[in-house]
């Protein structure tokens, strides 16, 4: 061959090669960011471009102050709920521990805790300015906190306001003392936060909005018992988590009815922040194997409407009714909405499995099982948690026993359940994965 062709040919083959490493680095960089995962040996850092997991290192697992004999070392504390509220740019992680909160910086791994007054339950929830957190403290402080959560604020990290969630005495589950607020979960605009009452079978507004008055109670939506009802005026629901889609017009609401870890889903219209109503309750198939028979419920009236095929409660206190569905996995604890809000994923803890909702029909159109290579112990997975990659693409969930994250790929343009599919297993160094937190590499605020 002739030496000009020759070095004509090489050249193109390099060409051809740089392009290809080029293709390569742009597919790499579609998952950019970090997946946090609080364990109880500290933070595990998941690269999301390669799902590769950051060594193990000191700085990962406590903060020290101090040099020498008068060095002190405080151990990152394991979060079973940190924020993932859509606060991807977001520098500090606000998580809960044992009796409080603490703001991690997800950078240097520097963190400050806040003492709550609640020894049992803290959830924290961030505006979308980042100005500052609320926090659900359960028991027995019973109240809400509003934090200063502006870095460069003199004040920050302190409690500023606080106010007490309402309850109604004879709707008390027996032993306890106060609603029992649990989780938070806020509007797009952070006027409002809906949080859960597991104590009081009650779903209560936060407003946050100035125009109301600023930081206080706005409305509280009374729940009330579907499943496995044991008759008189006897209410357990026990609603424990929430999420708000992301048009801000449904809360999903994890409830820990029926027993025995089987629990419900309620979805409730909130496009009327004043006048919330619940519309639909999702529960395990068949239906009837755990719905109360005989009219057992006097809160509720079972009515089937002519030709339609549906079950329905009729709430005789406020004269709505609320559509009974099936599907549901069993143990649900918490839920996400996709990033395109088409969908919802529910993670449930007993069936080890995601319930997917199709949000343009409020129905259950796909049953995720996990798919990890290790098998599941006796007691099942114990997912919990879960959080989005900065793409939507990639949906990362806890797989508590078995100190494992398993990934689900979100394709929109596949055909029907082909749309969710369960792609990898992430091996963690740390043990017992509780919360997961997603942020940008460029995380700043």
């Amino acid at each position: 061959m002739n030496k000009k062709y020759l070095m004509i040919l090489t050249v193109l083959i390099a060409v051809i090669a740089l392009i290809g490493m080029s293709s390569m680095v742009g597919a790499a960089q579609n998952h950019p960011g970090f997946a946090y995962v609080f364990t109880n040996d500290g933070v595990n850092a998941i690269n999301l471009n390669n799902h590769h997991v950051k060594t193990e290192g000191d700085h990962w697992k406590q903060q020290c102050t101090g040099e020498g004999l008068d060095q002190v070392c405080e151990a990152i504390p394991r979060s079973s709920w940190p924020d993932n509220a859509n606060n991807t740019d977001k520098k500090i992680i606000w998580a809960n521990f044992g009796s409080g909160v603490f703001a991690l910086d997800s950078k240097t791994m520097k963190f400050t805790k806040i003492l709550t007054g609640s020894t049992s339950g803290n959830w924290a929830i961030q505006m979308p300015n980042g100005l500052e957190t609320y926090v659900a403290a359960r028991k027995p402080a019973q109240e809400y906190l509003q934090i200063d959560a502006d870095p460069k604020s003199p004040n920050f990290a302190q409690i500023i306001a606080s106010v007490p969630i309402p309850f109604i005495p004879s709707r008390l589950q027996p032993g306890q003392l106060g609603p029992g607020p649990c989780d938070a979960a806020i509007t797009s605009d952070g006027k409002h936060i809906w949080e859960p009452d597991v104590w009081h079978d009650t779903v209560t507004r936060i407003d946050t909005s100035a125009a109301a008055g600023g930081f206080g109670i706005g409305t509280q939506y009374l729940t009330d018992r579907l499943v496995e009802c044991p008759g008189g005026t006897t209410r357990r629901v026990s609603p424990f988590m929430t999420t708000v889609s992301l048009d801000d017009r449904y809360v999903f609401v994890e409830n820990l009815e029926g027993g025995g870890g089987t629990g419900t889903e309620s979805v409730i219209d909130i496009s009327v922040p004043n006048a919330p109503q619940e519309i639909i309750r999702f529960v395990q198939s068949p239906l009837f194997s755990t719905m109360p028979r005989g009219g057992t419920c006097p809160e509720y009236t079972s009515v089937t409407p002519p030709l339609t095929g549906k079950v329905v409660f009729l709430d005789t206190t406020t004269g709505a009714e609320i559509e009974v569905k099936g599907g549901l996995g069993r143990g649900p604890l918490s839920d996400e909405f996709t990033k395109d809000n088409k969908y919802n994923f529910m993670i449930n803890s007993r069936s080890d499995d995601i319930t997917v909702v199709d949000m343009a029909t409020l129905s259950i159109i796909c049953t995720v099982p996990f798919a990890s290579p290790t098998p599941p112990p006796p007691a099942g997975y114990g997912a919990s948690t879960g959080d989005w990659d900065m793409n939507g693409e990639e949906f990362l969930v806890n797989l508590r026993r078995t100190n494992e994250v398993g990934v689900i790929t979100y394709d929109d343009s596949a055909v029907g359940c082909a749309k969710f599919t369960y792609t990898d297993t992430i091996s963690l160094w740390g043990t017992n994965p509780g919360g997961i937190v997603v942020r940008a590499v460029n995380a700043s605020k």
